[in-house]
C-alpha cells in the first residue's frame, strides 16, 4: 500500500512559510551543504522522497534556554494517550517548550480505525488522533518526527506527503533530514540528524515476509533488501555527523532503541560506533513501549533514551541503568549560560496527577571538541 508518488526538492520550499510565532523568525531555513552523489539532481528532477536529503533546515531561539519534550509510540487512541497528552502539555506551557521530537508509530489501529499508520494525506488521523488531542502549547509548535514500524505497515509516504503539502507543523520532509538550532546569544550550535532506522532493525527479510507482508513489501520496493542500501545509509548518517562536528551538540533521533541489549538487534549495532567517533550527547527512540534510559559509561559516551510509553506500555530494553513500564514521555532542557541539558522522565500513568510525576531525572553535558 506504498504511495508511488515522487516529488521535486523544490517542494520542500512549501515547509518554510510559517508564521514567527511556531518556531523563531528563521526557523526551517534550508541551507546548502555539499551535495551528496546520490542526491546531485536539479531540483526539477523528480526524487524519491524516500532519499535522504542533502540540506539542513536552520532555526534561531533566542533564549538562552530550549526546551522540549521526547514521546513516541503515541498513536493509540484511549485514556493513556490522553493523560499523557495532558501532562506533556502542561509541561510544555510551563516551561516554554519550542518543539516536540515525535520518535515515531504516530498512527496504531484502535478506536474506530481498523489500519495502521495512514493512508494517505487526508487520512482523518492527523485530526482526530493528532490534532484533537495535543492541544493547547502543543498544538503550536512543531513536532519533528521520524518514521516507526507501524508507519511502514501502511503507507510511509502520506506522512511525508501531509509534512510538504498539508501541515508542516508535522515535520516529515524525509525520512532522512537533518536540522541546526543557534541557541542563545551566542548562537550555539545544536545539530539534530533524524533517521529511519527500520532499514537497520529488520534486516531478516525472509523472516519479516511471513510476519508482515506489507511492511516487506513496502521495504523491498525501496530497494532496502540488499547490503548496498543500508551501507549507504550508514554513509549518509556519517556524513552529517562529519558535516556538523562544530556543533556544540548533537543529538540522532530514531524510532528503534539502541538501550541496552537493543543494540544487537539487526544492524543497529552499526550505530553506536559511529555515534561514538562523532560526538553524539544522546540518541533518543521508542519502539519498545516503556520508558527506559542507559547513562554513559567509560565504554560508552553517549546517552540512549528509550520513549516509548505515549499511548500503551509492554516491553523494554534489558541492560538499562534504568527503566519503568509506566506511560508517559521525557522533557528535555538545554542551557546554553551553564552548558548543561537537564532531563526528566515524566510518569503520566496516574489520572489523579494531571501533571503526571519525574520518575527519573539527570543532567547531561557537551562532549568536549576533538583536538586537531
Amino acid at each position: 500500500m506504498i504511495q508511488r508518488k515522487f516529488f521535486s526538492l523544490s517542494l520542500i520550499l512549501s515547509l518554510l512559510i510559517f508564521s514567527s510565532g511556531l518556531i523563531s523568525k528563521s526557523f526551517a531555513k534550508k541551507q546548502k551543504e555539499t551535495p551528496s552523489s546520490s542526491s546531485s539532481s536539479s531540483d526539477n528532477d523528480p526524487i524519491p522522497i524516500l532519499n535522504p536529503l542533502s540540506e539542513f533546515f536552520s532555526e534561531t531561539y533566542p533564549d538562552d534556554t530550549l526546551d522540549f519534550s521526547v514521546i513516541g509510540d503515541w498513536g493509540f487512541p484511549g485514556d493513556n494517550q490522553t493523560q499523557t497528552a495532558n501532562a506533556m502539555r502542561i509541561y510544555a506551557e510551563r516551561f516554554n517548550s519550542k518543539f516536540i521530537v515525535n520518535v515515531g508509530d504516530s498512527f496504531y489501529i484502535g478506536g474506530i480505525y481498523t489500519y495502521d499508520g495512514v493512508s494517505n494525506a487526508s487520512d482523518p488521523k492527523f485530526n482526530t488522533i493528532w490534532k484533537a488531542t495535543y492541544t493547547g502549547k502543543l498544538g503550536e509548535i512543531p513536532w519533528y518526527a521520524v518514521a516507526g514500524n507501524h508507519e511502514w505497515y501502511n503507507n510511509v509516504t502520506a506522512e511525508v506527503d501531509y509534512s510538504r503539502n498539508k501541515d508542516a507543523r508535522f515535520f516529515l520532509p524525509s525520512l532522512y533530514y537533518t536540522r541546526v538550532s543557534h541557541v542563545g546569544p551566542n548562537k550555539d550550535k545544536i545539530a539534530w540528524i533524524h533517521i529511519d532506522t527500520n532499514p537497520f532493525y529488520y534486516t531478516d527479510i525472509k523472516k519479516l515476509k511471513k510476519k508482515n507482508k506489507e511492511m516487506y513489501d513496502a521495504l523491498v520496493q525501496q530497494g532496502w533488501e540488499n547490503d548496498d542500501s543500508v551501507e549507504n545509509l550508514l554513509k549518509w548518517i556519517e556524513s552529517q555527523l562529519v558535516a556538523h562536528q562544530d556543533a556544540k551538540w548533537i543529538f540522532v533521533i530514531g524510532h528503534h532503541p539502541l538501550v541496552g541489549d537493543c543494540q544487537t538487534v539487526g544492524k543497529m549495532s552499526r550505530l553506536p560506533p559511529l555515534f561514538e567517533n562523532y560526538r553524539v550527547t544522546a540518541y533518543f527512540s521508542g519502539h519498545n513501549h516503556a520508558l527506559a534510559y542507559q547513562q554513559p559509561s567509560n565504554s560508552s559516551s553517549v546517552a540512549y533514551f528509550l520513549s516509548g510509553a505515549g499511548s500503551k506500555v509492554e516491553d523494554i530494553c534489558e541492560g538499562r541503568t534504568w527503566g519503568a513500564f509506566k506511560t508517559g514521555f521525557v522533557h528535555v532542557t538545554i542551557s546554553t549560560n551553564d552548558d548543561k541539558a537537564d532531563f526528566q522522565y515524566v510518569d503520566a500513568s496516574d489520572p489523579n496527577k494531571s501533571g503526571g510525576v519525574v520518575a527519573y531525572s539527570g543532567t547531561l553535558k557537551p562532549h568536549p571538541f576533538h583536538s586537531n
